[in-house]
């Protein structure tokens, strides 16, 4: 089966999709029907190649199926956002439209993430495993100068997931992988090279993770973070990752001590003053973190959000 990732895959063109879900979301208080959206998006006219026409249709087909849902095509051929996914800004931004799009990936479930690449179910299962595996490896943050290109990706890989071809990627998916890890947020540009940085991802759950309470402990912030997001610490996808990882050698105590590139969101967070990291060396429940240039390893307690809305 195709990786989803994958340049020639279906759903996969980033460009394309955003301008369907911009053209939705003008639209939502109209009706748009699928030969409308194509003569707006994607005219005949501007096929080069034979297969340029099923393309945009595949589009249409991939972002509808319930596992990734983000429109909904009706009997009468008539494409509509579904609720959850609709933005609140009609003109909405790239990075808004990638916060639809990782909520409809992580939405339901996948059972399981670690099968070969050519066994996978859904297409996702090898960027669920990519991003988990990146995410846990202490090597390509932006201070620690092995930024994320093919030979990155490659070595990285064969490190982690082992040295057989089970989850090897081609030509066509080292650059659609990159792409995504910047789309959805997992990873910036640092001076020009990609880097692994999920800040903007956590950010962006703030508000779902802090609906209650200001304050949270440590250890309650990662279960709920790795609930909604699970490639991050504690999550599912990222424990079926690690194990795969353990197999081959990886070492790493996520009980006692947190993930790097999680540690390098919530430090760049509270420098926004977005939240406030409690201390707590004398806190039998918290957990340690690096501060990212120095290394220096402290202990956390808890978390508050400044920006906490009690009316939210």
């Amino acid at each position: 089966m195709a990786v989803f990732f994958n340049t020639t895959a279906q759903g996969s063109h980033i460009g394309t999709l955003c301008l369907i879900y911009r053209v939705l979301r003008r639209a939502t208080d109209k009706e748009i029907t699928v030969d409308k959206l194509k003569a707006l998006c994607a005219p005949d006219t501007l096929a080069r190649k034979s297969n340029h026409k099923t393309k945009f249709q595949d589009m249409l087909t991939f972002w509808g199926k319930d596992f990734h849902k983000i429109w909904s095509i009706n009997e009468d051929g008539k494409l509509s956002l579904i609720p959850d996914h609709v933005t609140k800004n009609p003109n909405p931004t790239p990075e808004e439209i990638s916060k639809v799009v990782r909520s409809a990936l992580f939405k339901k479930p996948i059972e399981t993430i670690t099968t070969a690449k050519n066994d996978n179910k859904y297409t996702t299962e090898p960027l669920f495993l990519c991003l988990s595996c990146f995410l846990a490896c202490e090597a390509h943050g932006p201070f620690d100068k092995v930024p994320i290109n093919k030979s990155a990706i490659v070595s990285s890989l064969r490190e982690r997931l082992g040295t057989g071809t089970d989850y090897a990627l081609n030509e066509e998916e080292f650059s659609g992988l990159i792409e995504w890890m910047l789309f959805l947020g997992f990873a910036n540009l640092n001076h020009g090279d990609v880097v692994i940085d999920p800040t903007r991802v956590v950010k962006d759950v703030l508000n779902e993770i802090f609906c209650l309470k200001a304050t949270l402990p440590i250890r309650e912030f990662i279960n709920k973070i790795g609930h909604l997001i699970p490639v991050f610490d504690g999550g599912d996808y990222h424990k079926q990752t690690i194990l795969l990882m353990k197999s081959n050698g990886w070492e790493y105590n996520y009980d006692k001590k947190m993930s790097s590139s999680l540690s390098l969101a919530l430090h760049r967070l509270q420098i926004e003053n977005l939240i406030t990291l409690v201390p707590g060396s004398d806190d039998l429940d918290s957990i340690e973190m690096d501060e990212p240039i120095s290394m220096q390893s402290k202990a956390i307690a808890a978390i508050t959000f400044r920006e906490f809305n009690t009316n939210a």
